[in-house]
């Protein structure tokens, strides 16, 4: 038998688990969450800590992080803050955004073909802490990435810069850079339509490593713990990973609805085209992650008022609410993170606020497909993922984990604005991770990989009459 933690860091709670292994399954012996202390990380984790070693923890921070095996992860700030730089917007930065989401960030901004000074300037006044620099195929293009570099080169940017372009020009992008904090990785699309993100992600959670996790008490949490703390969404990924690709959870849609940001991630077999289905932009992987940092009911609710005006006007309307009335709710949670409803009217703004805030998300991680005339007839075309395939879907997360009552609470029609055909389920089997263990337990995905699957499906609830029929056909925009 053997006793282990796992802690995950939010940008609103800190949460904990005490886990026993015994006979290859584990159990939960307890849990705590506390509000994140955002000016430094430490104090949060020392309650959480406090609180599992039970009636008499110990005196010494040193004895108290070390009491048990600890597993960690941060989604503290916001997450980890990337910034894309590709050559055209359907090939090479779409690879550069599907590395940076496979390796836990969030991009916060992105750029095709040269920079401008203006970009330049929108990175040294808000800069992240990745610039994820790319383009051009293996021995193709190299006038856009020198260029850039060499744009950045001049900047006032201290941003660690990651390349990982066209390997013919990695020694002269070094020579440019070589006054900046470099790190360089393969090529993340070495042919065309051939997208290889492993090798920039593991620089990427190196870069995460070695210089973020030295903010806000991460990097004293490390030397005491001995822990290499890690994304929250890497956690999370790596625990859908290992999931038996069976049903009822198999395809599947993860929603982690957080205070700053929204992650959607899809886990599906075969992503291939229908026949007579064009393929526009790069295949996509049968495991995707989309993260929307204007979508989160606290740190960010003030740009989910505006991103997602449209579903929360119609929510509004549909329940006799007044927009002054959510615009009020909105302030106060923007200015309590801890913020808990207690009223009739405040718990319908914070379910008004949630519900668009994962109609939103959805929308955006779905393909579209519309049809197009061509010589030879008409055909669909296709860019993004095909979810209608999937049947279930887990929340998870704040609201998604806490709620009860259905997800999304009314129907909309098959296509957007546009006239596009939304690529949704049709139908979903709503499940909610009610002990909020899921990112705990991706934090233990590596080391102990079918106790933790296992334990992850036995601890979700099924939520009856979701809000997603056979007659909804998806998600209108």
């Amino acid at each position: 038998m053997q006793r282990l933690v796992s802690v995950d860091i939010g940008s609103t709670y800190t949460k904990g688990a005490l886990f026993r292994l015994a006979d290859g399954k584990l159990s939960v012996e307890a849990r705590h969450m506390t509000p994140t202390t955002v000016e430094d990380l430490t104090a949060g984790v020392r309650r959480v800590l406090s609180a599992l070693a039970g009636s008499s923890p110990p005196e010494s921070d040193e004895e108290l992080f070390r009491r048990f095996p600890l597993h960690l992860s941060s989604s503290a700030r916001g997450g980890l803050r990337i910034a894309a730089v590709g050559l055209t917007p359907a090939l090479t930065l779409e690879a550069a955004r599907m590395t940076a989401c496979s390796a836990g960030g969030r991009v916060v901004k992105a750029f095709s073909y040269s920079l401008t000074e203006e970009d330049v300037r929108s990175l040294e006044e808000d800069p992240p802490d990745i610039v994820l620099l790319t383009g051009g195929t293996d021995g193709g293009n190299r006038k856009f990435v020198l260029e850039n570099a060499r744009r950045l080169a001049s900047s006032r940017l201290t941003s660690t810069i990651v390349y990982a372009g066209n390997r013919s020009a990695v020694d002269e992008v070094k020579r440019i850079l070589a006054e900046k904090d470099l790190r360089t990785a393969p090529n993340v699309m070495p042919e065309v339509g051939t997208v290889r993100p492993e090798a920039a992600r593991e620089v990427i959670r190196e870069v995460f490593l070695d210089t973020i996790c030295e903010g806000k008490g991460l990097g004293h949490i490390r030397r005491l713990s001995g822990t290499e703390p890690r994304p929250t969404p890497s956690a999370v990924l790596d625990l859908m990973r290992i999931l038996p690709e069976k049903p009822p959870f198999f395809p599947l849609l993860v929603v982690d609805m957080g205070g700053a940001t929204t992650d959607v991630y899809s886990r599906t077999g075969d992503v291939g085209v229908e026949p007579g289905v064009v393929l526009r932009g790069l295949p996509e992987p049968p495991l995707k992650r989309t993260v929307e940092g204007d979508l989160g009911l606290r740190v960010s609710v003030r740009s989910l008022r505006e991103s997602a005006r449209n579903g929360i006007a119609r929510r509004l309307e549909a329940r006799g609410i007044e927009a002054a009335e959510l615009d009020a709710y909105v302030e106060r949670a923007a200015g309590d993170h801890a913020l808990v409803p207690r009223s009739a009217k405040e718990k319908a703004c914070e379910e008004i606020l949630a519900a668009s805030c994962l109609e939103a998300a959805l929308l955006r991680h779905a393909g579209r497909r519309r049809k197009a005339a061509t010589p030879s007839g008409t055909v669909w075309v296709q860019r993004g993922k095909d979810l209608r395939g999937v049947k279930a879907a887990v929340g998870t997360g704040g609201y998604l984990a806490r709620t009860r009552t259905p997800p999304l609470d009314d129907l909309f029609a098959p296509v957007d604005e546009n006239g596009e055909e939304i690529l949704l389920p049709g139908s979903l089997e709503w499940w909610r991770d009610g002990a909020y263990l899921w990112p705990l337990l991706g934090n233990l995905a590596g080391a102990f990989p079918e106790p933790a699957a296992a334990l992850a499906l036995e601890s979700l609830e099924r939520i009856e009459d979701n809000g997603m029929n056979e007659k909804s056909g998806g998600i209108r925009g």
